[in-house]
Parts: C-alpha cells; sequence; structure tokens
C-alpha cells in the first residue's frame, strides 16, 4: 500500500518556474498598466516627467539661442535692454530662459496630448527623425535669414516661407492634429513677444511689416515657430523614451 501511494507522488508535475526578479517587476508593471486602462498611469511615465521637462527647459536653453542667432545675425531683430553678445552671438539675457520655457512647453503639449489622442505623426521620436527634424528647422531658419539679407520684400518671402512651412508639416508630420499644433504655436509665440518689447523692450524689429498694440512684428516669423513645432515633437518623444527604457532598467 506504501508503495502504491508513493507511484503518483513521484509522478506528480514539477511546480512552476520561478521568475527572476527583475522579470517579475516587469510584468507586475505590465499588469498595473493594463489594470489603468491604458490612460498612460505606467509608473515610469510618471517618474519621468520631471526629467522629460529638465532636459526640454535645457535644450531651449543652450540650443535655442543658437539657432535664434542665425536671425540675430543679419539684423532681423534689435537687442535692447539685457542685449550681449557671446562671439559672433548677438542675444539678450532672457533669451536663453525665455526659449527654455518655449521647449517645454511646447514638448509637454505633445506628451499630453499623446497620452489622450493615439499619435498619427510621423515625428515619432526616433533618433532619425529628431537629428532630420533639427537640421530642417536650422536650414528653414538659415533660408529666412538669407531672404531677409538679400532684400526680398516681406510680403514675398512670406509666401515663400509659408509655402515651405507646409511642405515641411507633410514631410515632418503629416497629421492633423500636428497641423493644429503648429498653426497655434505659429500664432501664438509673435502675439506672446509684444509685452516682451512693449513692457521690457527685449528687441525689436527694424523692418516690421506688421503693427499691432503699437509694436512692430515681422510676418513671416510665424512660420519659423510652425517649422520648430516638428521638432520639438520629436525631441520630447525622443526624450521619454529614452528616459523611460533608463526607468525601466532599474526595475
Amino acid at each position: 500500500m506504501r508503495a502504491k501511494l508513493a507511484v503518483p507522488v513521484a509522478g506528480a508535475s514539477p511546480g512552476p518556474p520561478r521568475l527572476h526578479p527583475s522579470r517579475r517587476r516587469s510584468l507586475n508593471l505590465i499588469a498595473r498598466s493594463l489594470q489603468d486602462g491604458g490612460r498612460g498611469d505606467d509608473p515610469r511615465r510618471r517618474a519621468s516627467w520631471p526629467a522629460v521637462s529638465a532636459a526640454l527647459f535645457g535644450a531651449g536653453f543652450f540650443l535655442g539661442p543658437l539657432l535664434d542667432g542665425i536671425h540675430s545675425r543679419v539684423g532681423l531683430q534689435l537687442y535692447g535692454t539685457g542685449a550681449v553678445s557671446v562671439g559672433p552671438l548677438n542675444t539678450n539675457v532672457l533669451v536663453p530662459p525665455l526659449l527654455g520655457a518655449f521647449y517645454l512647453t511646447v514638448g509637454l503639449l505633445h506628451l499630453f496630448l499623446d497620452e489622450r489622442i493615439p499619435p498619427k505623426s510621423k515625428a515619432t521620436g526616433s533618433t532619425e527623425n529628431t537629428v532630420t527634424s533639427l537640421i530642417v528647422l536650422a536650414l528653414f531658419i538659415e533660408l529666412s535669414a538669407e531672404l531677409y539679407r538679400a532684400g526680398v520684400p516681406s510680403n514675398v518671402e512670406s509666401y515663400v516661407l509659408f509655402a515651405a512651412a507646409e511642405f515641411v508639416w507633410l514631410f515632418l508630420d503629416g497629421s492633423w492634429l500636428g497641423f493644429a499644433v503648429a498653426c497655434l504655436v505659429g500664432t501664438a509665440c509673435p502675439l506672446a513677444e509684444i509685452p516682451l518689447i512693449k513692457l521690457l523692450g527685449c528687441w525689436s524689429y527694424p523692418n516690421a511689416d506688421v503693427h499691432l498694440l503699437g509694436e512692430g512684428l515681422v510676418s513671416w516669423t510665424a512660420t519659423c515657430y510652425f517649422v520648430y513645432t516638428p521638432f520639438l515633437a520629436n525631441l520630447a518623444r525622443c526624450l521619454r523614451s529614452r528616459l523611460e527604457d533608463d526607468e525601466a532598467a532599474q526595475y
């Protein structure tokens, strides 16, 4: 009788394999994400937001003035109170933090929308797309500066740059949501310059072709902000992806 009982015990199936602790934690994260219903409540994503914000602001603080210097080199804008020169770069002490805030605001806007509307944009945030959009942005700003320096009439330059901006959107983004955000940025940012010009005297446009609230603006600068938007979408998505991967490696 004792021998008969030993048979089923010996033939019992082994228990489930034990998972490595790191793999178990990863599975727990996936399970919690599914329980959240895909609402963007992934702990890694929440943890990455402060780091993404800091990286976006830092990129705008250091990279932004270099791109802005393309325009100041040809005298598009003249800096007033707080003007500084660093080698060939002419800028204003407020320009780096202002561009840092610009990168931060537009970048986080894209990430906020990504969590609520599935992105259908070509601006996926890959390294290749991010570098390509940066190069295109720099070339676009350089084109606008060269047209300005050549004395092309403002209305003609506006037509050329608005057409080129549409092509850039189609090439780098191609989504209607991306187009709407770019239009918002291209409209709001030039208007946001007015108090900086009027109240703080940070800079002025000597050849302004549009006057609002008593201050002069250059109409085609809206296209530069428009083309900035796909780059910032790529940059924000690239930074979030990299930082989330780093966060996942710690689990």
